[in-house]
């Protein structure tokens, strides 16, 4: 009799550690799916990513494809290592708002140690979709396509223009300032007295309809820093070419050793040659001055 209780007994009790066990299983699992639950869409708005740092551009959308406003994001970044993905660390991201428009993007400064696939995992810190989440796969190559940070610029023998007749030529921007054309690249170098900022960017025709407003930060810029400073744009299109045949169709020579996927690119470079900082796609004017200043508070 005893030994049939004790058997009932343990038969109950390893019913109940079962129950218990199956409950907090299924309780965590259903708990993992809505903590990975991706209610946001998220897109790369960087072509050039490598080892080494980078400034990443990400958009946001909400299930509807509208994009979402946020102050920050916060940004874990996974790697795939044996069929799994590793937690390696946390970047967050600012909200830049996006030129002639209500809407914008997010850029973080991110450094890769490793190349191949990096799953980025996003989140709103606040606003209407805080902690929702998006994920994206980075493809993260061992070597840049344009000249990286820390490199020796290309030869770039650009246009020089004497007056502002010459600046036609030149440039497709409808107001421009002859002293961002009057010297050349190489010239710059040689006198090796001030750090120089080169824009690449068409600001007649841009598809990216950021050109014109970073055009304007860079003129703003000029005038806040020229004692300081070289400042330098040079056309993405050949204007001769596109002059003659009504459209921008040819890449400028004067480019090509740069590589760029894209457009605008801002590069900061310092009186030996060096890049000290580069930037794809848009760039508010206060991200510019944090690196100018970074550039000139140190003798980079």
């Amino acid at each position: 009799m005893k030994k049939r209780i004790l058997f009932l007994f343990f038969a109950v009790s390893l019913i109940i550690l079962v129950l218990c066990i199956s409950y907090f299983v299924f309780y965590n699992k259903a708990e993992s799916t809505k903590k990975v639950e991706l209610n946001l869409i998220a897109t790369l708005g960087t072509s050039d990513i490598s080892i080494g740092s980078n400034r990443l551009i990400l958009g946001i959308q909400n299930p509807q494809r509208k994009t979402i406003i946020a102050d920050k994001i916060s940004i874990d970044f996974f790697q795939q290592k044996n069929n799994s993905s590793i937690f390696q660390f946390t970047k967050e991201g600012n909200f830049i708002n996006w030129p002639n428009s209500k809407s914008g993007v997010f850029a973080s400064s991110v450094n890769f140690d490793t190349p191949g696939d990096w799953l980025a995992e996003i989140r709103p810190q606040d606003g209407k979709y805080k902690n929702q989440k998006a994920r994206i796969v980075i493809r993260v190559k061992s070597t840049s396509l344009t000249p990286s940070i820390g490199d020796k610029i290309p030869k770039t023998n650009n246009l020089v223009a004497k007056n502002n007749e010459d600046l036609k030529y030149i440039t497709s921007d409808i107001n421009p300032l002859l002293n961002l054309y009057n010297k050349s690249v190489d010239d710059i170098l040689l006198l090796k007295d001030k750090p120089l900022l080169i824009l690449f960017a068409t600001p007649g025709q841009c598809k990216s309809f950021t050109c014109g407003p970073q055009m304007n930060i860079i003129k703003t810029l000029h005038e806040n820093y020229n004692k300081d400073m070289y400042f330098i744009h040079i056309e993405v299109y050949d204007i001769e070419s596109a002059n003659k045949e009504g459209e921008f169709t040819k890449i400028s020579p004067v480019i090509k050793p740069w590589n760029l996927p894209s457009e605008p690119w801002v590069f900061l470079i310092n009186t030996k040659g060096i890049i000290i900082d580069k930037f794809e796609s848009f760039v508010p004017q206060d991200e510019l001055e944090l690196s100018i200043n970074r550039i000139l508070s140190n003798n980079l």
